[in-house]
């Protein structure tokens, strides 16, 4: 089962992502267990709980932002 979900990954979300974001990031991670270094350094900002107006707009801005 493993190599079908890895089929799926290949074919249809790489191509759609652009590499240009954080999601290609996620999405790359979830599949090879590497993490990008960006990745790595908004990885903690990323995960806490959006406690404040601060932490909400950090959060957006990493999502949004491209590299």
């Amino acid at each position: 089962m493993y190599w079908m979900w890895a089929l799926t990954i290949d074919t249809l979300l790489f191509p759609v992502l652009p590499r240009q974001t954080i999601f290609y990031d996620i999405v790359e991670y979830l599949y090879s267990k590497k993490l990008a270094p960006r990745l790595k350094e908004e990885l903690p900002a990323l995960l806490l709980k959006p406690a404040n107006e601060d932490t909400k707009l950090e959060q957006i801005r990493i999502i949004s932002e491209i590299r």
